[in-house]
């Protein structure tokens, strides 16, 4: 399981920057596009974002070759190509392709082909993949994550052409060159950051390994699985509707405050839910979905369930920060936030062992949260951003609680 992690954590990052983050862009720039059907503006940025799509392949394979050749020369190895590096460049195409196709179904507003992504994406690529590691062993990880990604990818890339015969649409070598830089322009700042939280994630581990060691990034691991995995998916999948819908109308503000407010109540109240149930249950999940041993990172699952409340909450602002403002801006807000998340995590582990990359958590998006609600309350020229983050405050009270009558209950068993 490390290595296909570690494999998988590889091809993240490098489609993070290799895809140019050309999903987003066409969200961004489309949706508001997308609901005017006789208009082929949308249809001219979608066959410019494929276009773009093939030339980030042809980046790929130039960057498997260069970092596979050097890593080989590093290591006094043969030059010659491996099966690994061609896994690599396969799982990234279709990573890639899966990416900007449901980047495209999502700015169409195509509701039920988002539900229907989401629901068989990750299992058909889990029917391909499980399997083989089950009969073949570590050995077959490379194919094995190769095809995950690319049953991910048969699924959008077929949902994607119900939709594809509205998408073709004759147009000038003048428009094209247009509409390509258009989406360079939104889309590479958006795969920096997405590169920069993706390398912040990957750092963290390491740097535990290096000031506490192996054990304490073993506790790491145990509650950002459950944390992130938990609280996170709900996320991903409010993300697919809420990101083109605030795109939408990105440049009418009472209706973006409007959905902004109604967003938010959803979202804090399934932040409430998920992270008071998953404090509630910390220690009994740690010992069932790992060992005995796993129960000392409960105060670090704790914090990190804390810390969720504030990223869920800060979410709605940072979608509106990236549908409104310019990319640029995001990045670096996204840059800053990593940034200081992997530096306080340097310093508190210092005073309070892993648990302080959980003070560390907690302190940033606090942080984040004040920071993406001065530039959307100046933007907006409305208070509720800062009405949201009150709302968070007290939304962790219930949490809070939960943990105190957990201790309690312990302290009495």
């Amino acid at each position: 399981m490390g290595r296909a992690s570690a494999f998988q954590s590889l091809i993240s990052l490098a489609a993070a920057l290799i895809g140019l983050g050309l999903g987003s862009a066409v969200i961004k720039q489309g949706a508001e596009l997308a609901a005017r059907p006789a208009d082929p503006s949308f249809r001219l940025l979608v066959n410019a974002a494929w276009s773009l799509w093939r030339w980030s392949c042809l980046l790929g394979a130039v960057s498997v070759l260069v970092v596979g050749t050097c890593y080989r020369v590093w290591h006094h190895e043969s030059i010659a190509l491996t099966t690994n590096d061609l896994f690599l460049f396969w799982a990234l195409l279709a990573m890639t392709a899966s990416n900007l196709a449901q980047g495209i179904i999502s700015a169409s507003r195509q509701v039920k082909l988002q539900a229907t992504y989401l629901a068989f994406g990750g299992l058909m690529g889990h029917l391909l993949s499980v399997p083989l590691v089950w009969n073949c062993g570590p050995s077959a990880i490379g194919l094995a994550v190769a095809l995950n990604y690319s049953g991910i990818a048969l699924v959008s890339l077929l949902l994607y052409r119900i939709i594809a015969n509205q998408h073709t649409h004759a147009s000038s070598l003048a428009d094209m060159r247009s509409s390509r830089a258009t989406l360079l322009q939104v889309g590479v700042p958006l795969a920096l950051s997405n590169l920069v939280g993706g390398g912040v994630q990957t750092a963290l581990p390491l740097l535990v390994v290096y000031q506490i060691g192996d054990d304490g990034a073993g506790l790491l691991r145990a509650a950002s699985l459950l944390a992130f995995q938990s609280v996170g998916f709900l996320m991903t999948g409010l993300s697919q509707d809420f990101f083109p819908r605030i795109s939408e109308v990105r440049r009418d503000p009472a209706a973006i405050i409007a959905m902004l407010w109604k967003q938010f109540s959803l979202m804090i109240a399934l932040a409430i839910m998920a992270t008071a149930s998953l404090t509630a249950l910390g220690p009994w999940l740690l010992k069932l979905c790992f060992s005995d041993q796993f129960t000392d990172a409960t105060r670090l699952l704790d914090l990190l369930a804390i810390g969720m409340v504030f990223k869920m909450g800060s979410w709605c602002l940072a979608y509106v920060v990236l549908a409104r403002c310019s990319s640029r801006i995001y990045l670096i807000t996204e840059g800053v936030t990593g940034l200081f998340w992997l530096s306080s995590s340097v310093v508190l582990m210092s005073v309070y062992g892993v648990n302080g990359i959980g003070y560390a958590f907690v302190l940033t998006y606090v942080i984040y949260f004040i920071l993406v609600s001065m530039i959307v309350s100046r933007d907006l020229q409305s208070v509720l951003p800062w009405q949201m983050l009150f709302g968070s405050l007290v939304a962790t009270v219930p949490v809070l609680g939960v943990i105190g009558l957990r201790s309690m209950i312990g302290t009495a068993l």
